[in-house]
């Protein structure tokens, strides 16, 4: 059975998680041996992309939110969180 994903620049977090919680089923039901390691090796890498997504939203949202204070100089935008 062939499956087809899209390259994850197009992914949500949300749907890398999603990818990665089937793969992880997958696996508990993949007996032991080489088959059942490459699946898990995907799922975990799956999880970390969209960790890595999500970091970076958040870093993005913090960027933006930074830029839209109106009056406040470097020194106090610095102090945001």
């Amino acid at each position: 059975m062939a499956k087809f994903y899209r390259p994850t620049t197009y992914l949500t977090a949300e749907e890398l998680h999603l990818i990665a919680a089937i793969k992880f089923q997958e696996a508990a039901i993949t007996p032991e041996g080489p088959q059942r390691q490459e699946i898990l090796k995907s799922a975990y890498s799956f999880r970390n992309r969209a960790e890595m997504k999500s970091l970076l939203s958040v870093n993005r949202q913090s960027a933006d939110i930074k830029r839209s204070q109106p009056g406040l100089n470097e020194a106090q935008l610095s102090k945001l969180p």
